[in-house]
C-alpha cells in the first residue's frame, strides 16, 4: 500500500517537474528570439515575444504551485525526501530500484532545468544590459 503510494506521488511530481522543464525549454528559446527581436529593431515581433514569454513563465508559476501542493500532502517522511530531491538529491533509501529510479529522474530534472534557468537569465542579463545600459534591472 505505502509502495503503491509513494510511486503514485513520485509520478505526479516527475510529470510536474518535466513540464515544468519543457515550460522553461520555451522560456529559453523565447528569450533568444527577444534578443534577435531587438537585433533587428522590430518592436512588434519583441512585443510580441515578451507576452508569449510571460505565458510561459505563468506556466512555470503553475508548476510550482502544483509541485508544492503535492508536497505539502505527503507524509512527513515523504516531505523531507521530497524537499531534497527537488534540491537535486536522491535518496538513498529507496524500496527498490523502479523507485530509485523515479526519484533520479526527479533530481536530474530538477538539475537540468536549473541550468536552463541559469542560462535564460544570463542571456536575460545581457539583454537588459544592451537595453539599459545603467539603467538595467541587472546593474
Amino acid at each position: 500500500m505505502r509502495d503503491e503510494y509513494i510511486s503514485e506521488l513520485l509520478s505526479a511530481v516527475a510529470a510536474e517537474v518535466q513540464k515544468k522543464y519543457c515550460y522553461m525549454n520555451e522560456v529559453h528559446r523565447l528569450t533568444k528570439e527577444l534578443g534577435e527581436g531587438l537585433s533587428s529593431d522590430d518592436k512588434l515581433v519583441v512585443q510580441m515575444v515578451l507576452e508569449m514569454r510571460g505565458k510561459e513563465l505563468e506556466k512555470v508559476n503553475g508548476c510550482d504551485i502544483c509541485i508544492r501542493r503535492l508536497v505539502s500532502s505527503a507524509l512527513e517522511d515523504i516531505q523531507k525526501r521530497l524537499h531534497g530531491v527537488l534540491e537535486g538529491v536522491v535518496p538513498s533509501d529507496a524500496a527498490d530500484e523502479e523507485e530509485y529510479a523515479m526519484w533520479k529522474q526527479i533530481a536530474d530534472t530538477v538539475q537540468a532545468t536549473k541550468r536552463v534557468w541559469k542560462q535564460t537569465v544570463e542571456s536575460d542579463r545581457i539583454l537588459s544590459r544592451r537595453l539599459a545600459g545603467s539603467d538595467s534591472y541587472y546593474s
